[in-house]
């Protein structure tokens, strides 16, 4: 017997079910395409063949998922760019397509920087969907059994349960790797409490910066570009009327490290070029220092 597709094929060209063993002649079984005695297709033995792999490889995309989440600070803004590259950006992604790529191209260095992570996202995308699609394809089109209704149900509900807690998992990371760093940047605030630079100079920690006459509160950091798994100073430190300190988290566009000198909270604002920040949440660190996560509203 010589095994093609679902079926056996004798060398008589009478054709066996695997699933049931009933023969078949050659007409009837290119006229149904499948067995009239128990039901299997071709495509059926195939997706239970193919539902052990494809649920394996459901759950480590789901797992690697939620730990690069977690532990990559470049998570988010890998997001992004491939979004964009796939044509579906968000609002942030929209901004950066027709404002950043526009003018500067695809050479943008956070765009070259993050290449091998965006081809790496797609491929996680890919495997997911192509799995999840052969789960999906095994419940609804053959007859599954109780066990692979059950191990379906739960990777989904894993799924669900993952895109529910994406914002909570990437807040705890956040949280979790700036919490350390503090000493940088209450290094980087000392000279700037007691007398906010009229000119450019160098900050611990952040480096040379350069002061703007035309905005007085600003001061643009000029080494800013982060591609390591952590977070890092952003392009501006920001001081408010009341004396609060604000430290732009890069590569993110949502997250700030604050220093309050009169023990405030962090609240929402407009900054110097009145765009809202809408507060999200925000964490005490340590003292009066506050991680906070915003809402940027553009005008």
């Amino acid at each position: 017997m010589i095994p093609v597709e679902g079926f056996f094929v004798h060398r008589c060209m009478i054709y066996e079910c695997r699933g049931c063993s009933a023969r078949l002649g050659v007409r009837l079984y290119w006229t149904f395409l499948r067995c009239p005695h128990c039901g299997m297709a071709p495509y059926t033995l195939a997706l239970r063949m193919l539902y052990p792999f494809a649920w394996l490889l459901s759950a480590g995309s789901l797992l690697v998922a939620a730990g690069w989440m977690a532990t990559d600070a470049q998570f988010s803004p890998t997001l992004m760019w491939t979004r964009i590259d796939l044509g579906v950006p968000d609002k942030i992604g929209q901004l950066y397509q027709d404002h950043v790529l526009a003018i500067v191209g695809e050479e943008f260095h956070e765009l070259v920087a993050l290449r091998p992570r965006i081809v790496a996202m797609k491929g996680l995308l890919a495997a997911s969907g192509v799995s999840l699609a052969v789960l999906l394809l095994r419940l609804l089109t053959t007859k599954p059994t109780r066990r692979v209704i059950v191990s379906t149900v739960v990777l989904l509900t894993g799924v669900g349960v993952l895109a529910a807690a994406a914002d909570e998992i990437l807040w705890w990371g956040v949280q979790d790797r700036v919490a350390t760093q503090v000493h940088r940047f209450r290094a980087a605030a000392q000279p700037l409490q007691d007398d906010w630079p009229t000119q450019s100079g160098e900050l611990p920690e952040a480096g040379p910066y350069y002061a703007h006459a035309r905005r007085p509160n600003w001061l643009y950091l000029q080494e800013t570009a982060n591609s390591t798994t952590v977070e890092s100073f952003g392009s501006i430190v920001e001081c408010s009327p009341a004396g609060v300190i604000f430290f732009p988290l890069e590569p993110h566009h949502e997250y700030y490290v604050e220093y309050h000198p009169n023990e405030s909270l962090p609240a929402s604002h407009d900054d110097g070029l009145k765009v809202h920040h809408e507060l999200d949440r925000s964490v005490q660190l340590e003292g009066r220092w506050h991680l906070a996560k915003y809402v940027i509203q553009y005008p």
